[in-house]
């Protein structure tokens, strides 16, 4: 997911964009309900999984703006914040 400030992140529907992405966003939830983070760190993560999950499961600007320079640039280079992100979870 591309970095973004969260106050310009509009959805244009609370449908989720298929019955597994619904599916996916309800067993986050479902998963990290039984568990209370208690660090910091874990607290980020939670917050980023739950963002990434959000953004991917519901129509948004975010991921239509993403979707549309992939299509354009005719090649899946990783963007920074990708990267960065993978380097994270490694």
């Amino acid at each position: 997911v591309p970095d973004y400030p969260w106050q310009r992140i509009t959805f244009s529907s609370y449908v989720p964009r298929t019955p597994s992405a619904g599916a996916r966003w309800r067993a986050t939830v479902d998963q990290l309900s039984h568990r209370a983070p208690t660090t910091g760190a874990e607290k980020d993560e939670v917050g980023r999984l739950l963002a990434q999950t959000l953004l991917q499961t519901f129509p948004n600007n975010v991921m239509a703006q993403a979707s549309r320079l992939d299509r354009g640039s005719g090649s899946r280079d990783a963007t920074p914040s990708l990267v960065r992100n993978a380097m994270h979870l490694m």
